[in-house]
C-alpha cells in the first residue's frame, strides 16, 4: 500500500493532467462514442462532421492562448505575474471569438450549404471551450493540476449525461443543446476553481488588454496549430466535400474516434513534459535528457496500442465478425500511423518549448500543401479507402518535413546534441 502510494505521489503531476486533459478533451469524445450505441450511422456521420468544423473553429478563435498559457506561464515565477497574464489570454481569445462568431452568423444569411449552417450552429460553444482550455493549460504550466482531478471529473460526467441525454431525446440538434449545456457548466466550474488567482491579482480592466508582444506570439503558435488540424481533420471534410455516404463516414468516424484514445495518451504526455522542458532550457544536458526519456515514453505507448490493435482486429477478423467490421479493418490500418505520430509529437514539444513557433507553421503549412492536393481525389474516387491511406501517408510526410526542419534550422544543438567536427556521429 505505501508503495502505491508513493507511486501516485511520484506521477501526481502527470496523473493530474491526464485527469484534466482526458476530461476536457475527451468528454465530448466519450459522448460521441456512447452516442453510437443510440444514434444511426447517418446520424453518427453528422455529428462527426460538426465536432470536425467545430475543432477547427475552436482552434482558430483561441488565437494560440492555451500553447501561451503553458509554454509561457511555466517560464514565470510569481503568482501575479501569471494570474494576470492568465486574464490577457481570456480576453484576448474571447474577443477574436466574438468577432468570429458574429462572421458566421453573418455568413448564415448570406450563404447556403451545410458546412456553413453547422458552423454558425455550433460556433458559440468554441468561445465556452477556449476559455476552459485556458484555464486547464494555466493549471498544466503551474502544474497544479492534481488539485482539479475530482471537480474536473465531476463537471465531465455532467456534461457527458446531458450531450447524452439531449442527443438520445433530439438527435443531432440535441447534441447540439447539450453541447452548449455541458460547456457552459464545466466553464462555471473552472472559473470558480481559479477565482483565488484571478481575485489576487486584481479585477479586469484595461490593463488586462492583451498587448501586441502576446498577439503576434498567440498568431504564430495559433497558426501552427491551426493548420496542424486542419491536416488531422482533412480525411473526414474530403469525406464530406465529396459527398461520400454519411454511413461511410460514420464508420471511418468511429475509427478515427477510437484512434483519438491513444492520441489523447500521448497528449497528455507531451503537456506534462513541456512545461519541465521549458523550465530546463538553462541546462542542455538536462534538456537532452528531459528530451530522449520523452521519445522513448511516447514510442512505448503508440508501440502498445499498435499491439493492442493488431490482437483485436485479428479477434475480429477470425471469431467475432462484428457489425463494425468495417471500423476495425480501418483502425487496424490507421494504427499503423501511431509511432510516426509519437516521434512527431515528441519533436513538437521540443519545438514549443524552444519558443521556435514559426518552424511549426512552415511545417505544417508544407504538410497541409502536400496532404490537401491529395484529399479530395483520394476521397472521390477511393472514398473511405483513399482517406485511410492519406492518413498514414500524411503520418510519414509529417515525420520527413520535422526531420528536415530539424536539420536545417539546427535545433539539435539546442537541445544539447552536437556533432563533432568531423560529420561523425552525435556527441554528447
Amino acid at each position: 500500500m505505501v508503495q502505491i502510494v508513493l507511486l501516485l505521489q511520484r506521477y501526481r503531476t502527470a496523473i493530474g493532467v491526464l485527469i484534466l486533459t482526458a476530461c476536457i478533451q475527451g468528454g465530448v469524445l466519450i459522448s460521441q462514442f456512447l452516442s453510437a450505441f443510440f444514434l444511426t450511422p447517418n446520424q453518427l456521420g453528422v455529428i462527426r462532421t460538426i465536432e470536425s468544423i467545430l475543432s477547427i473553429v475552436v482552434l482558430g478563435t483561441s488565437v494560440g492562448a492555451p500553447t501561451l498559457a503553458i509554454r509561457e506561464i511555466a517560464a514565470l515565477q510569481g503568482d501575479v505575474e501569471r494570474a494576470q497574464l492568465l486574464k490577457r489570454l481570456i480576453c484576448m481569445e474571447l474577443m477574436v471569438g466574438s468577432l468570429v462568431v458574429i462572421v458566421l452568423l453573418l455568413m448564415r444569411s448570406v450563404l447556403s450549404g451545410a458546412m456553413v449552417a453547422h458552423a454558425s450552429m455550433i460556433a458559440g460553444v468554441a468561445l465556452l471551450s477556449n476559455t476552459i482550455r485556458v484555464i486547464a493549460a494555466f493549471l498544466q504550466g503551474t502544474q497544479t493540476a492534481s488539485t482539479f482531478s475530482i471537480r474536473v471529473v465531476t463537471l465531465t460526467f455532467f456534461a457527458v449525461g446531458i450531450v447524452c441525454l439531449m442527443s438520445w431525446s433530439f438527435g443531432v440538434e440535441g447534441w447540439v443543446i447539450g453541447r452548449y449545456i455541458g460547456e457552459s457548466a464545466v466553464l462555471i466550474g473552472m472559473l470558480l476553481g481559479v477565482r483565488h488567482y484571478l481575485h489576487g491579482s486584481g479585477g479586469f480592466n484595461r490593463h488586462m488588454l492583451p498587448n501586441w508582444s502576446i498577439i503576434s506570439l498567440g498568431i504564430t503558435a495559433n497558426l501552427a496549430l491551426f493548420v496542424r488540424l486542419l491536416c488531422d481533420n482533412l480525411p473526414i471534410l474530403a469525406l464530406a466535400a465529396a459527398k461520400v455516404p454519411t454511413d461511410q463516414i460514420g464508420f471511418f468516424g468511429l475509427a478515427s474516434l477510437v484512434l483519438m484514445a491513444p492520441n489523447l495518451i500521448l497528449a497528455v504526455t507531451m503537456q506534462v513534459e513541456l512545461p519541465r522542458l521549458v523550465g530546463q532550457l538553462h541546462a542542455p544536458a538536462l534538456v537532452r535528457e528531459r528530451f530522449g526519456r520523452l521519445m522513448r515514453n511516447m514510442l512505448s505507448m503508440a508501440m502498445l496500442f499498435f499491439f493492442l490493435v493488431v490482437v483485436a482486429w485479428f479477434i475480429n477478423r477470425q471469431w467475432l465478425r462484428l457489425a463494425y467490421t468495417p471500423t476495425m479493418n480501418a483502425l487496424f490500418l490507421m494504427s499503423f500511423a501511431l509511432p510516426l505520430r509519437a516521434i512527431t509529437l515528441s519533436m513538437g514539444t521540443a519545438i514549443t518549448a524552444l519558443g521556435k513557433y514559426r518552424v511549426s507553421v512552415y511545417i505544417n503549412i508544407v504538410e497541409v500543401i502536400i496532404t490537401g492536393a491529395c484529399a479530395y481525389p483520394l476521397a472521390r474516387y477511393f472514398a473511405v479507402d483513399g482517406v485511410i491511406t492519406l492518413f498514414v501517408a500524411g503520418s510519414v510526410v509529417s515525420l520527413m518535413l520535422h526531420l528536415g526542419a530539424f536539420k536545417v534550422s539546427n535545433l539539435w544543438s539546442s537541445l544539447g546534441y552536437h556533432r563533432s567536427l568531423g560529420g561523425g556521429n552525435a556527441s554528447y
